[in-house]
């Protein structure tokens, strides 16, 4: 029974995942070749979805959960992990606070979602980020991981 129920929550989380995708494409068809090289991988008990750059890891039941709080949430964060990958943010900064880093790359893609304007990705935090965004931009002009770390 119990093993009945993670196959159906994994197959569940694959079919919203290929859903986020099919968004994703809809609306940027340049980013097709992208996504076909972003592999994703579930991991049971992972708690989250993180990417190593070719690989999109992702627990189905997290999964799960932002999608019924919010169904623009899976697709956002599909977005968020293939432009964490177009703008090189996993490779080579091995040198860097990580805490730090990954709070700067994450402000950098968000800036630039939130930037793009577009419809069925928008969610109810984006005009707190906006907020805060528009902060930052008075002492960094143009958002970049590098110029926020």
């Amino acid at each position: 029974m119990e093993e009945e129920n993670q196959i159906k929550i994994e197959e569940l989380a694959k079919q919203i995942l290929s859903l986020a995708r099919d968004t994703i494409v809809v609306h940027m068809r340049f980013l097709d070749a992208a996504l076909g090289r972003l592999i994703p991988v579930c991991k049971p008990r992972l708690g989250c979805a993180m990417t190593d750059g070719s690989r999109f890891y992702y627990d189905p039941e997290y999964i799960l959960m932002i999608y019924k709080n919010e169904p623009a949430a899976v697709s956002r964060l599909y977005l968020h992990m293939l432009l964490h990958c177009i703008f090189q943010h996993p490779f080579g900064y091995n040198k860097l606070k990580k805490d730090i880093w990954d709070y700067a790359v994450d402000l950098a893609v968000e800036d630039t979602i939130l930037s793009m304007q577009l419809p069925g990705f928008s969610l109810q935090k984006d005009e707190e980020a906006g907020n805060l965004l528009r902060k930052l931009k008075l002492y960094v002009p143009v958002i970049t991981a590098e110029k926020v770390y």
